[in-house]
C-alpha cells in the first residue's frame, strides 16, 4: 500500500506553536503534530519537546503491541514537558494528534484542541 501525507501549518499569528514530525518507524509510520498553547510559556518548545519525546520513545521500544507503546509514549513525554517546565520555571502545554498507521492498522490519539481532518 502507497501512503502520501501532506500537511500545512499556518500560524494565527507571527509566533507558531505548530510542530510536525512524520517518521517511518517500527513497520509503520508515526505522524505527530502538536499545537503549543499559546496563553502559556514557549509554545513551540512545548510542541517539539513532546513531539521528540514521543519518537524517541518510539524508537527505544519494540512496537508489538503499538496501541501500549502510544499509551506509554504519552506518560514518558508528559513527564519529560514536566521536567523542562521545572527547569525553566515556567509552564508550557501543547495539544497533540498522534497517529500511528501500518499496512493492517491504524491508531490515533488527540489530546487537547487538535483534529484530524
Amino acid at each position: 500500500m502507497k501512503i502520501c501525507i501532506a500537511f500545512q501549518s499556518i500560524a494565527a499569528n507571527e509566533m507558531n506553536g505548530d510542530f510536525i514530525l512524520q517518521k517511518k518507524i517500527a513497520g509503520g509510520t508515526l505522524v505527530l503534530l502538536a499545537d503549543g498553547m499559546g496563553g502559556l510559556d514557549f509554545p513551540e518548545q512545548a510542541s517539539k519537546i513532546v513531539c521528540e519525546a514521543i519518537l524517541d520513545y518510539f524508537e527505544s521500544y519494540n512496537a508489538s503491541d503499538p496501541s501500549k507503546i502510544i499509551q506509554e509514549s504519552l506518560e514518558y513525554a508528559d513527564k519529560t514537558l514536566r521536567k523542562a517546565c521545572y527547569q525553566r520555571k515556567c509552564k508550557m502545554g501543547t495539544a497533540l494528534t498522534l497517529v500511528y498507521l501500518t499496512d493492517s492498522f491504524l491508531l490515533y490519539f488527540i489530546g487537547g484542541c487538535s483534529s484530524i481532518s
